[in-house]
């Protein structure tokens, strides 16, 4: 029972940072005239799903796979890897036929709506701290109330860069070798255990606040089918004044793929051998 309670605390806090962080991707290629073929939570892989439908031309579902989610963008080789439509001329509403910098903040979307969540959790964690505590004094009224409110903003706004940057800060003691990887990453098991055996909310939306802010650090990196791959991509085509090719562009996503299995690998492995 204790690990169905870490485990289903872990499976909701993904499900959701996952989930608000496609519809970053949605919303701004909607909000551009792309079409979005499809919006997933968890992968469909080789065609397997838990449920699905279709609304306005684009198809929502639960895939089988929990490593993830993704929305399908017409136009653009991504985690599909559906090339079949980029060998006909670009139509109006694909990813391909939009500007670069178009294209560049429908990439970025995602990791901006999980810096957002991030700054909203620790905002309304802060609000609800200092309410009860002038609350336990006796001291609340409406005016204080909305005085709290307003003021827990930067607080919270401030705990969320702190959190970035001591990660990032991290990320880059793991690459000069200051850290020991295996010290510094946490795979889902890992992950779960910090939830404990009891739920405790407050605790459960500092966890998904924290994993907020390190799902938008993950994005960023210039890894191939990541949003900063993606992004790095644009700002090189942005540089050289054309697109990089069709076939350079599908190598570099199967690389990327690779890369992030081999960090799935070894996270889950470290995770076991700690429990070990």
């Amino acid at each position: 029972m204790d690990t169905l309670i870490m485990a289903g605390q872990l499976i909701l806090s993904l499900s959701i940072l996952i989930t608000l962080h496609e519809l970053g991707h949605f919303l701004a290629a909607r909000a551009f005239g792309i079409k979005v073929e499809k919006f997933y939570l968890f992968f469909d892989a080789w065609g397997f799903k838990l449920i699905s439908f279709t609304y306005k031309g684009c198809e929502y579902g639960i895939g089988w796979l929990p490593l993830g989610g993704y929305v399908k963008i017409a136009g653009m080789i991504d985690e599909s890897m559906d090339t079949e439509q980029m060998a006909s001329e670009p139509k109006i509403w694909e990813f391909r036929s939009k500007a670069a910098w178009k294209r560049m903040i429908v990439m970025l979307a995602g990791i901006i709506v999980n810096i957002i969540v991030g700054v909203f959790i620790f905002w309304m964690l802060t609000f609800s701290s200092q309410k009860n505590a002038v609350a336990g004094n006796n001291t609340l009224t409406h005016k204080s109330t909305s005085h709290l409110f307003i003021q827990s903003l930067p607080v919270g706004a401030s705990k969320t860069w702190d959190i970035f940057s001591a990660n990032a800060k991290g990320l880059g003691q793991v690459f000069t070798g200051e850290i020991n990887a295996s010290q510094a990453f946490k795979g889902p098991i890992g992950i779960a255990t910090l939830f404990g055996n009891s739920v405790n909310w407050f605790k459960f939306w500092t966890l998904t606040g924290v994993l907020s802010i390190a799902l938008a650090l993950m994005n960023l990196l210039p890894i191939p089918a990541l949003d900063g791959g993606h992004a790095v991509f644009l700002l090189i085509e942005m540089i050289k004044g054309s697109p990089l090719s069709i076939k350079f562009m599908e190598r570099a996503q199967l690389a990327g793929f690779v890369i992030l299995l081999g960090l799935m690998v070894f996270t889950f492995g470290n995770d076991i051998i700690q429990l070990l």
